[in-house]
Formats: C-alpha cells, sequence, structure tokens
C-alpha cells in the first residue's frame, strides 16, 4: 500500500512538473522571451519575405518571389534566372508574409551583434514592429558609399555566415532554358563538357612538380545575362549588377557588383587541384583546393598570398565547396564551415570589368561539378538623390543603426527623421520559422 502511495505521489509530481514546463512554455511563447511574427514588408527580402507571390518561370522551370504590394504596368514576368519574358502574371500564387520569431531574452544575456536582424519598435509607427538588420554600434560613426558600408572610415566586413544569409541569387544552373537556340551561360574551349546538373572534366593527369610549376589549367567561364525583355537583350553578355528580382519595377540606376559568391557540390579524382577564380573589377583572384592533400591556395593576379588547410577529400567523394569576394576578403568553404577568411587592400588600378567574372577550373585531375549557384552581396544605397550617406555624428552610448536588406525599398536608419534607435527600442533578434535559417 505504501509502494502504491509513493508510486501515485510520484506520478503526480511528474504530471504537475510536466503540467508547469508546459504552461511556462505557452507563456514564454506568447508572452515573454519568444515572440512568433508575421514579416508585412519586403524591406528585409530575401533573407525575410513580407507578403509575396510567388511564380514558376515556363522556360527553365526556376521559381522566384516578388513583393505582393507592388504595382506592375505589365501582365508579363521576366525570369531573373534566364530572362524568358512570357511569364503570364495571373499565373502567380498569392503568398503570406513569412513566419518568424523574435527571442526577446536574448538581450538579457548579451548586447546585440553587427549584422544580425533585429525586430524594433517602428518609428514612423510606434505602435508596430518593424525588422533590419542592426549595423552600427554604439560610439561609431556610419557611412554608406560605393555599395559598402564604412565604420569610423574602414570598411565593415561580414563573415561567411552573414553573407549566406544576406545574398541575392544571380544565377541557379540547375535552371536551365528549354531552348537549345540559346547560347550557354558556361563554356569552355579546354575539356570542360555539359552534364545533367552540372559540368565534367575528364582529367589532365600531370606530375606533381608540373602541377607547381607550369600547370596547364582547363577553365569553364560563366557569361552573365543581361536577362532584359527587350528584343535581343535576353542574352546580351552584362557584369553582374544590383538588380533585385523581389522588385523588379523600382526605377533607378543598376550598379556594378563584384562580391560574389560561388556554391556548388564537387567529386574529383587525382591528385591535383580544382579551382574557383573571381575578379573584382581590378584583381583575378584564384583559390586553388588540392582535394587529397585539404590544401587551399589562393593566388592574387598570379602570385600566391595566402593558404589554409581543410579537411582531405577522398576520391569520388562528394563535398560542397563555397568561394566568395565580400567587404575585401576572400572566403572559403568546404562543407559549410569557413577554412579561409583572407583580408586584403584593393589593388590602386582603375576598375576594368570583365565579361566572365567566375570561372571554375581544373588541372591535374578529373572533375564533376554540379548544383552550381552564383550570389551577390548587398549594394547598399544611399538615400535618393545622393551619392553617399554619412550619419551626422557618433552613435551616443545605448545608439544603434539599423538597415533593410532590401536596400532599394527600404526605409531604415538612412531616411527616418531621427537616425539612431535605442537598445530599449530593440525587440530582440529575430529567426526564421522553426528556429532556422532559410537556406
Amino acid at each position: 500500500m505504501a509502494w502504491r502511495t509513493r508510486r501515485f505521489g510520484c506520478l503526480l509530481t511528474v504530471g504537475l512538473g510536466c503540467a508547469l514546463v508546459a504552461g511556462a512554455a505557452r507563456l514564454l511563447l506568447l508572452q515573454g522571451g519568444v515572440r512568433p511574427v508575421r514579416v508585412v514588408s519586403g524591406s528585409m527580402a530575401p533573407a525575410f519575405l513580407g507578403p509575396h507571390v510567388r511564380h514558376m518561370c515556363g522556360d527553365c522551370g526556376f521559381g522566384w518571389e516578388w513583393d505582393a504590394t507592388s504595382a506592375f504596368e505589365t501582365d508579363r514576368a521576366v525570369c531573373p534566372n534566364c530572362g524568358f519574358a512570357d511569364n503570364e502574371l495571373n499565373q502567380a500564387v498569392p503568398q503570406s508574409g513569412q513566419r518568424v520569431v523574435i527571442d526577446r531574452a536574448a538581450y538579457w544575456l548579451r548586447p546585440p551583434r553587427r549584422f544580425e536582424p533585429v525586430a524594433l519598435r517602428d518609428p514612423t509607427n510606434p505602435a508596430g514592429l518593424t525588422l533590419k538588420r542592426l549595423v552600427a554600434m554604439p560610439g561609431e560613426t556610419l557611412e554608406v558609399r560605393g555599395g559598402e558600408l564604412w565604420i569610423d572610415g574602414r570598411l565593415a566586413r561580414k563573415p561567411l555566415s552573414r553573407l549566406r544569409e544576406m545574398a541575392v541569387l544571380v544565377h541557379d544552373d540547375r535552371f536551365r532554358p528549354k531552348d537549345r537556340r540559346l547560347p550557354r551561360r558556361w563554356t569552355s574551349d579546354s575539356g570542360w563538357a555539359q552534364a545533367e546538373n552540372g559540368y565534367s572534366y575528364p582529367g589532365d593527369f600531370q606530375s606533381f612538380a608540373a602541377l607547381r610549376t607550369q600547370p596547364r589549367i582547363a577553365w569553364l567561364s560563366y557569361h552573365h545575362w543581361r536577362c532584359s525583355p527587350l528584343p535581343g537583350l535576353r542574352t546580351k553578355v552584362s557584369p553582374v549588377l544590383d538588380f533585385d528580382s523581389y522588385n523588379p519595377g523600382t526605377p533607378r540606376q543598376l550598379n556594378e557588383v563584384s562580391d560574389l559568391l560561388v556554391r556548388f557540390q564537387a567529386q574529383t579524382i587525382g591528385e591535383g587541384w580544382l579551382a574557383v577564380a573571381l575578379h573584382d573589377r581590378k584583381t583575378w583572384w584564384e583559390i586553388r583546393l588540392w582535394p587529397r592533400r585539404g590544401e587551399i591556395v589562393v593566388l592574387r593576379d598570379g602570385r600566391e598570398v595566402a593558404q589554409a588547410t581543410g579537411r582531405k577529400v577522398a576520391d569520388d567523394q562528394p563535398f560542397l565547396w563555397e568561394a566568395a569576394l565580400c567587404d575585401r576578403q576572400v572566403l572559403v568553404a568546404t562543407e559549410g564551415r569557413t577554412v579561409l577568411a583572407y583580408r586584403y587592400a584593393p589593388s590602386p588600378e582603375k576598375p576594368d570589368g570583365v565579361e566572365n567574372p567566375v570561372r571554375l577550373g581544373a588541372a591535374g585531375l578529373a572533375a564533376k561539378v554540379r548544383d552550381v549557384t552564383i550570389w551577390r552581396d548587398v549594394y547598399y544605397l544611399p538615400p535618393p538623390a545622393k551619392p553617399w550617406w554619412k550619419a551626422d555624428q557618433p552613435l551616443g552610448e545605448r545608439g544603434y543603426l539599423v538597415l533593410g536588406d532590401n536596400t532599394p525599398i527600404s526605409q531604415d536608419s538612412r531616411t527616418w527623421r531621427q537616425n539612431a534607435v535605442s537598445q530599449a527600442e530593440l525587440q530582440g533578434p529575430v529567426f526564421s520559422w522553426p528556429f532556422a535559417p532559410r537556406r
């Protein structure tokens, strides 16, 4: 009898404990440290989407979103991936704003961090909230110049994790036009062949000494298309511009962007290396990966400037590789882990664009690459009719500046009557539902 009583008491205690935990979790979720909300504007696209419509390209099958509140003067939409201009807008599917959560307890334990998305009281509507990205901290002076953010006269650099979060898709090779009369986006005169969802290189096996001194490099070059609906301009080769497919109807001058991220899956066989070459309008940067050795080498206009060691990859083993130029950094990651972040000073040469600013290369091995995507960094714009923007004065000891990722349409510290927001107005960092990045 005593044993049954004790057992009943334990079960009652466990039951009460579970009920208390569930009640506390519900209270915390609805009124406390974590608050679920929906995004109501497109100022942070593509990281966080407000009310939008989604369309599928009738040619390449690529799907993309645009602002549901935008007005269109035509009943056709141009695919930002392949330039097909006969997509009917009336087939678009309306979507609600993205669901996110605000971690309202975060700033009880730590200070706000640069480049994190935050919810704050909307200065234009104190009863509402707005979502922006925190860019300037107490005591700092912010400047927007040349598409970049400058803090106290120094370039603000973001890590690869933030670049992934903020990046705007430029080209997705997984979606290719069905029209075979169109020119290819990726071309090679040295052995690369197009394959399903990617490209293959049969190999040109060279001695280790030759690879170190005079390697024969087989290049696969990317050609960016204008993707214009005007006759003859769909496939016109163009620099990568800061066009944003989320709000294509916003009239403005487009700017060339050289901060690019390349991501793909690869398999290799052999002793040699795989390469990504990127051009920053002044300099060629070449990032070489020796899969068997796990070695990474960075060359600037052919001269080695940095090295790193990553994970060794066995022959024919698939791996994810990312290489980027961003905020005057060379960033490299394998399997999602950053293995190199090399900062550099710009060349004094005048900008000189190239037709194919992204290349993939191979030397001394056989290679297959697939699911190749190219992304660009945010190009920050000053307020309308200004060539640049600088905050009036340094921030106070509890002041912050915030900007939207979708800089052409965002209302933020650049345009608000009072640029700075106080820490008390910050509600907390924001995460996609359920607690994970969109990509």
